[in-house]
């Protein structure tokens, strides 16, 4: 990636600019307005609101618990009834009360479709103020149900709980991404990043199902709301799934960068070994929600859109582009982990763990500037010592690291020329590690570091197949195969 800043911007900015019709988006449950108007219950409806406007199925109840004798029921019903007939959305009102005389119902029309914007703004209205108005006096409860109601309640609970399940799952997933890779940075960029995602969805969902905005183009209609459940199941389903694709990329970077110590190779590296997987992976489920998208009800078609448009964007845009730029601009940072918060557990992620008992058995060699006059190359695993290997990286100053094993990449051999050096452990009777693969006839001089001498005086063995190495030396002053 030659330009990260350039790149994070752009996916940014153009997140962002998706995400900003959640602004407005409203929930509800859809009617039978929004089905196809070919379906049976769709002509019946529209055929029942021509022939007799204001009586539906579904009218609104007016439940008051109190003595229906009383004269301050009697002059809160009246009063109420009057307000609803300057209503032209309410229909004449029915009152029935039950043989104790202790509660009193009334039944009032509602016009069009009883789960439509209209008539849910006329029940909220209803409740906020009509009744209020009508019985003020506290001896008496007065409860408005019905299915508009009944509407009402369910999306006013989604949307309650939503902020409360979001902090929830937040909050333990930056505690877990905090243990497994030790850094608060990692935890941090992945809820930022998923959280862009999910709102960038959400404002795909308004723009084409609320707003209309080429929602042609996909067959679906335009209505007033999106399904109050839509999205929670969505938050739900996206973050789980791209969460999971975060942390198979961020496994391989980090895996990657102990390795080689080298940033911008490790972004590469998992990008290069994760990006067809992910992407793969993702498409799958991309084309099983496609599937519910081209359904008939509307509750499914957002479903099903909103899925598979949001996975999309994260496993392309989001995992390939936003991530990777920003892991290289951020470098050695990623790994921030305060001093104050080392006391929590190590727990590794996949092929950490290996990884690290091959640095507890000092494995891990250093590359000094000297000469010495043969290459080596490090072994310790059921491999031939006498595969051709990349060149090692450049650590600082004139300092080399080899890998730390054999069996993730093919070690370098060194130049002619160079000496080599143990991190660990500091006796020869230790050193296990290293096998000869060429000999020179060494240069004259001494050095304080480690030095091989030359192959005429030495008769060697290093055996890999087993784990274990021997050797066997004439007048050398360590063992041929460390």
């Amino acid at each position: 990636m030659k330009r990260p800043v350039v790149s994070l911007v752009l996916v940014t900015l153009a997140l962002l600019g998706l995400a900003v019709p959640v602004l407005a988006l409203r929930s509800g449950e859809a009617g039978v307005g929004t089905l196809p108007d070919r379906l049976a219950a769709k002509q019946g409806y529209l055929v029942l609101n021509d022939a007799f406007p204001g009586e539906t199925t579904e009218p609104v109840e007016i439940v008051i618990d109190g003595d229906a004798a009383s004269p301050a029921v009697q002059s809160g019903i009246e009063r109420l009834k009057r307000q609803l007939a300057r209503d032209d959305l309410f229909g004449a009102a029915e009152l029935e009360t039950n043989r104790a005389g202790d509660l009193t119902l009334l039944t009032i029309p509602i016009e069009g479709d009883p789960l439509g914007k209209d008539a849910v703004d006329g029940v909220r209205e209803l409740r906020s103020e009509h009744v209020p108005r009508a019985l003020p006096g506290g001896d008496v409860d007065v409860l408005v149900t019905g299915d508009t109601a009944e509407s009402i309640d369910e999306s006013d609970t989604m949307s309650r709980w939503l902020p409360r399940v979001l902090a929830f799952v937040l909050g333990l997933s930056f505690v877990l991404l905090t243990i497994a890779f030790r850094s608060l940075v990692v935890a941090v960029k992945a809820i930022a990043v998923n959280l862009l995602s999910v709102a960038a969805a959400y404002g795909l969902l308004v723009l084409v199902f609320q707003e209309g905005v080429g929602n042609e183009l996909f067959g679906f209609p335009q209505v007033d709301t999106i399904e109050s459940w839509v999205p929670l199941f969505l938050f739900a389903v996206l973050f789980g799934l791209s969460m999971d694709y975060h942390v198979f990329l961020l496994s391989r970077i980090r895996e990657r960068y102990r390795q080689t110590g080298d940033n911008s190779d490790a972004v590469v590296h998992g990008v290069a070994s994760t990006g067809r997987i992910i992407t793969g992976a993702a498409l799958i489920i991309v084309a099983v929600f496609s599937g519910f998208a081209r359904g008939d009800l509307v509750m499914f078609q957002q479903m099903g859109f909103g899925v598979a448009v949001a996975l999309l964007l994260d496993a392309t845009v989001v995992r390939l582009v936003l991530v990777p730029a920003a892991i290289k601009l951020l470098g050695e940072r990623n790994w921030y982990l305060p001093s104050w918060l080392r006391w929590l557990p190590d727990i590794h992620v996949e092929g950490a763990r290996a990884e690290a008992a091959r640095d507890a058995a000092g494995t891990r060699l250093e590359r000094v500037p000297a000469k010495i006059g043969r290459s080596l190359t490090p072994c310790g695993s059921a491999r031939s010592c006498d595969a051709p290997s990349p060149r090692p990286r450049q650590a600082s100053g004139s300092t080399r690291v080899f890998p730390s094993s054999c069996t993730r990449s093919t070690p370098a051999p060194l130049d002619i020329g160079d000496t080599i050096s143990p991190v660990r452990p500091r006796t020869a009777a230790s050193f296990v590690g290293l096998c000869p693969t060429t000999s020179a006839r060494p240069p004259s001089g001494s050095s304080s570091s480690t030095r091989l001498s030359a192959a005429p005086r030495i008769a060697e063995s290093c055996s890999t197949s087993s784990g274990s190495a021997e050797r066997r030396a004439s007048s050398s002053p360590l063992p041929a195969c460390w």
